[in-house]
């Protein structure tokens, strides 16, 4: 059976669709690794996967929760804390696959320091993305405006700072766009539904769009209307609260729960 390594963000939202993937690998008798952070021990241990702490290394746990607030908003900062984490993690993880010898490894989008350590000792990668996937056709669609633009432009020199220092210590990331855009080349795990996805029909079959993993239940939930509404911003854009009450007054007068 094979070994297969998974590296993830510290985020429920990001890890919790993996957990599914997991426990099915495992079922079938593959032995699975899961780099990730002790908050989450629990859940990836129960799904299976032999837990792999990264808190001793990796300095984004240090962050404010100003610096937090940061990241996806500021592209230097944000960045510059992929680099730092990468760098942070690069040897000691090496060291492990060298020894472990993986068939595979699998990273969330945003865990660019997988995608670094794949490329770098040639193991086979696997793209796992929770949030929608980007090629030029839906850029065109989720396109940025003017003023984040300008703004990107503009922080290229310190960008390009960032990708000098992984090029520097082996990982062949040659500009920005090899960090943040989906590659056409590389198989890609999306749990996102193809109807939901903005021009799914425009990436090639090495993209699986399978929609949520959703796992079984521990609460029995009755249903006490015929039509339920679910509202969710995610993990990040969770302090909405004028957003809510809008929409429960929106349906306030409806015949829904």
């Amino acid at each position: 059976m094979s070994k297969i390594v998974f590296f993830c963000i510290p985020a429920h939202g990001h890890t919790n669709p993996t957990l599914g993937v997991v426990r099915q690998l495992t079922n079938l008798g593959h032995q699975v690794w899961y780099y990730s952070y002790n908050f989450l021990k629990k859940e990836i241990e129960a799904a299976g996967a032999n837990f792999v702490s990264c808190d001793a290394y990796d300095t984004r746990q240090e962050l404010s929760p100003e610096e937090s607030a940061r990241l996806g908003r500021d592209l230097p900062f944000s960045i510059r804390i992929l680099a730092d984490t990468t760098l942070a993690l690069g040897d000691v993880v090496c060291r492990h696959m060298a020894q472990l010898k993986p068939d595979c490894i699998v990273a969330d989008s945003m865990a660019v320091w997988g995608k670094a350590i794949a490329l770098k000792l040639g193991i086979p990668f696997v793209c796992s993305t929770t949030t929608f996937a980007f090629n030029r056709y839906s850029a065109q669609i989720m396109k940025q405006s003017p003023k984040d633009m300008l703004a990107m432009i503009l922080s290229m020199p310190k960008v390009n700072h960032q990708i000098k220092r992984l090029q520097n210590n082996g990982y062949p990331f040659k500009n920005i766009l090899d960090i943040i855009q989906s590659d056409e080349n590389t198989h890609t795990i999306v749990y996102a539904s193809p109807q939901f996805q903005p021009c799914s029909d425009t990436f090639p079959d090495k993209y699986a769009f399978v929609g949520p993993v959703i796992r079984p239940s521990k609460e029995q939930i009755i249903k006490k209307k015929k039509v339920l509404i679910y509202m969710s911003m995610g993990t990040v854009n969770n302090d909405m609260l004028p957003l809510y009450l809008k929409c429960i007054s929106a349906f306030r007068a409806t015949d829904v729960g």
